[in-house]
């Protein structure tokens, strides 16, 4: 086991079993709050390394972020961090989103949710539902970028005496790149 991991102490364990409780405390890191996870769940302890090893760094830094948040929502919510209901997640998305998380950003909060608790969140209705909103109301940037760049030429991209090799070019060098890359 990572000796990092083997360190934590009875405290930290206690405290993520009652992370209901109206104590702040503060968040120990998303390495350790996997591990207690896949604790809680009953995974075998000869699996955990592997099964926290399949979890890249990068995808570790962002997860960490919506561990962080949550750990905070879930103390000020008094909501159990590992066995939340479908209502609390939503209500955690929901906040997220109102302090301006994108749809990216969203959907990365869901996945990294289903992680930490175990459920399938990603395929429960409600959370289905609620993503699909969140795409509508506010849709990636770039697509809005593009809507920009569409808006800007529109004049002469609709206009019938401009010749269609014209118009195609447009649509290649400042549509196109506006909709691929959000410039």
């Amino acid at each position: 086991m990572v000796p990092l991991l083997k360190m934590l102490t009875s405290e930290i364990i206690i405290l993520f079993q009652n992370a209901s409780s109206s104590t702040p405390q503060s968040y120990p890191g998303g390495r350790d709050a996997l591990w207690l996870a896949f604790t809680r769940r009953k995974t075998p302890e000869v699996a955990l390394d592997l099964m926290l090893a399949s979890v890249s760094e990068n995808k570790m830094k962002q997860y960490s972020v919506t561990y962080k948040l949550w750990w905070q929502f879930c103390h000020e919510n008094s909501i159990n961090l590992f066995e939340p209901d479908i209502a609390s997640i939503i209500t955690f998305l929901v906040h997220q989103y109102n302090k301006g998380s994108s749809y990216g950003s969203i959907n990365s909060h869901r996945s990294a949710l289903s992680l930490l608790v175990g459920n399938n969140i990603g395929s429960d209705e409600q959370i289905k539902r609620l993503l699909n909103g969140v795409n509508k109301v506010k849709p990636p940037r770039r697509i809005n970028a593009g809507w920009m760049k569409w808006r800007q030429v529109t004049r002469t991209t609709c206009d019938p005496r401009i010749p269609f090799k014209l118009k195609g070019k447009i649509y290649k060098n400042m549509i196109r790149p506006a909709v691929l890359y959000g410039s």
